[in-house]
């Protein structure tokens, strides 16, 4: 019997404004047309895979992310065994396609496209949800994207455990919060009053708050309707907060994002085939986003 391995799955909320139905299939139908798009450094990725996912009442779109090394064709090579530098054709330096990429990497990914989801699930065992955010906004730059959707919005889903630790936080010295508009997030009352009031109200798609507190020695104290900015912020993954202040148990200055804390759940799967892992992170997806 094979040994089980465990995954992890993270949770990326892409929004698009405005959201008629059937936008987010043709956008990540275009996204993965674009060639690539920057990572970090000399990496780079692009959707290499992408087909329609049917399942009983599931219907979803199934893909793969691809990273791989972005080579200068310029550069000169080394020699390690002889220990000399290779510069030229000529002496031995490997003439290589412009088109061919090393260091390919893939990651699957279920996407939900409906008006109420909207919602990326992947395995984010060696591709950090930082990364894959800059994957998917880098793509979403391309004239192409941006002439026919707009502005596209990609962020990670994150726990509470950001928020309880920047309200625990005995000298909260700076808070800055983004948030964009949400699309049909499944808010609270208060959450969504703020969206109301705030950003559907006054007609933006993102505000961005900066506060600081009277004086140095004082504490910001956030109020029923920041708490709600928050929260739409990182659990929903429709922005981020960054809080600055003192360590309540070591008085200590920290730093909190809440892009440090993303949302991650366990998926163990005893198989290694593709379809098998496909209709497992299906599943987790069900249950994440409560669909019977």
């Amino acid at each position: 019997m094979p040994r089980s391995k465990k995954f992890w799955v993270a949770c990326l909320n892409i929004t698009v404004h405005p959201h008629e139905d059937g936008v987010y299939e043709r956008l990540m139908k275009a996204l993965a047309k674009v060639k690539s798009a920057p990572i970090y450094g000399d990496e780079r990725g692009a959707i290499n895979y992408l087909q329609p996912y049917s399942r009983g009442d599931i219907s979803c779109l199934i893909g793969t992310f691809v990273r791989f090394t972005n080579l200068d064709p310029h550069t000169g090579w080394y020699d390690e065994e002889n220990k000399t530098n290779i510069d030229s054709p000529d002496k031995g330096r490997p003439i290589i396609p412009p088109n061919f990429k090393p260091n390919r990497r893939e990651t699957i990914f279920v996407f939900f496209p409906g008006p109420r989801h909207h919602k990326l699930f992947y395995i984010c065992n060696s591709f950090s949800p930082t990364k894959a955010c800059k994957l998917l906004s880098g793509l979403a730059e391309d004239k192409v994207i941006k002439k026919n959707f707009g502005a596209v919005n990609v962020e990670m889903m994150t726990t509470r455990d950001a928020i309880e630790q920047i309200l625990r936080l005995s000298l909260l010295s700076s808070l800055f919060i983004r948030v964009n508009l949400p699309n049909n997030d499944h808010l609270s009352d208060e959450e969504q009053a703020f969206v109301d009031y705030c950003l559907d109200g006054q007609n933006v798609r993102m505000i961005q708050q900066d506060m600081r507190p009277k004086s140095s020695t004082d504490s910001i104290k956030p109020n029923d309707q920041t708490k709600a900015m928050m929260r739409v912020a990182t659990i929903h993954g429709n922005g981020y907060v960054v809080a600055k202040g003192r360590d309540r148990d070591t008085g200590g200055r920290r730093e909190i994002s809440s892009r440090d804390h993303p949302d991650k759940r366990e998926m163990e799967i005893d198989s290694q085939q593709t379809n098998v892992i496909v209709n497992s992170l299906v599943n987790l997806a069900r249950k994440w986003l409560k669909i019977k």
